[in-house]
This record gives structure tokens, C-alpha cells and sequence, in this order.
């Protein structure tokens, strides 16, 4: 997909200006609907760049849930690896998704914005 292909598509993120003001290689794919740079100058690069230093990720097309309500913390705690009750109001931790065989599904970050709400 091309810039003028992603120009055309229905929809763009908040950072699509930028991010295609700083893409040199104009390589695309469609995400969720939302065009999305494979990489901008270098993809090995990048990668290393974003292993060693640090990186900005687009995360627009991804799927966000809130979990609120007297019984979200026990709600969470069933579909994470990690103890949420330890992560304080506030403060965000990485964990594991997990089916109930135990295969990993996901993993990523969830938000403890206040007592009995996350987000993942």
C-alpha cells in the first residue's frame, strides 16, 4: 500500500501527518482499516534502534477495553498472568493473557486508572 493508497483509504491516525512527512521508504499496510508505515528508513535499523534506545509506536488500530465495576480487579486477575492487585491506582504493568488451557493469547499493558477500573 502507498502513501497515496493510505491518502485514499477511510481512515488515518492522529499521527498519519507526521509519520508520512518521516517515511522514506513509503511501504504501508492496512491495519484494522488505518494505514500503517511498515518502517521509515530502515527496518533492521529500526528494530535495533527500538531495542536499544527507545520508540514511538502508533497504537490507534489497536483494540482498547476498559474494565470497570465492584468485580474487575478479580475480572482481570482471571485473564492475567500477573497479581493486578499489586499494581496500585495510577500505574500501568506488562502482562500475559492466557486461555484457560494455559496458552498464551496476548500479552501487553493494563492501566490501573482507579479503583475498580483498568484498561487494557
Amino acid at each position: 500500500m502507498s502513501i497515496q493508497e493510505v491518502e485514499q483509504s477511510r481512515l488515518k491516525t492522529p499521527f498519519y501527518p507526521r509519520l508520512s512527512e518521516v517515511d522514506r521508504l513509503n511501504e504501508w499496510h492496512a491495519w484494522k482499516g488505518y494505514g500503517s508505515a511498515d518502517a521509515f528508513y530502515d527496518a533492521v535499523e529500526e528494530y535495533f534502534a527500538i531495542r536499544n534506545s527507545t520508540g514511538v509506536f502508533d497504537l490507534t488500530p489497536m483494540t482498547k477495553y476498559r474494565i470497570s465495576g465492584p468485580d474487575a480487579l478479580p475480572y482481570v486477575n482471571r485473564l492475567v498472568t500477573r497479581d493486578m492487585e499489586k499494581i496500585r491506582p495510577g500505574r500501568v504493568a506488562y502482562a500475559v493473557w492466557c486461555n484457560d488451557q494455559g496458552q498464551v493469547i496476548d500479552d501487553g499493558t493494563i492501566f490501573h486508572l482507579r479503583d475498580g477500573e483498568y484498561r487494557k
